[in-house]
């Protein structure tokens, strides 16, 4: 709105220049922000699936060593060092398996792919393992 302003009323050549500062502004603003939405240990957690006695166990055994990361938001470039450092920093305690729940990723480029194909990698030299949730089953 004040990019169509500043052109009716100022000139055109400084509004179209206003226009790109305010986008790339927003655009650092965005992206400065952390990719993970929240990341939570499951025996912290309960889902709102009911589970068998065996499962229920389970969890109550191992949920202190399986780490959840929801993703939101766009993963590329500039938001993939940040995901890796971020990993690295919750994975450094008793973890043995990593969830990274993308359901909220709005779009992944090359460069993310590469980022979670390598975070799988460094998980498997520690003999941790990663899942991927990619969308809700049955819904």
């Amino acid at each position: 709105m004040l990019v169509a302003v500043l052109s009716i009323t100022v000139n055109i050549v400084l509004a179209v220049f206003l226009g790109t500062v305010i986008a790339v502004m927003l655009f650092v603003g965005r992206m400065s922000r952390s990719i993970v939405r929240r990341s939570y240990r499951c025996n912290a957690v309960s889902s709102r699936k009911s589970r068998d006695s065996r499962e229920s166990k389970a969890l109550e055994r191992h949920g202190d060593s399986i780490l959840v990361m929801e993703l939101q938001g766009a993963l590329f470039f500039g938001t993939g060092e940040r995901l890796i450092d971020e990993i690295e920093a919750a994975t450094r305690s008793e973890t043995r398996s990593l969830i990274l729940d993308l359901r909220r990723v709005s779009e992944i480029d090359s460069t993310g792919a590469r980022i979670i194909l390598g975070v799988r990698t460094n998980l498997e030299r520690k003999a941790m393992k990663l899942g991927l949730v990619l969308s809700k089953r049955g819904a």
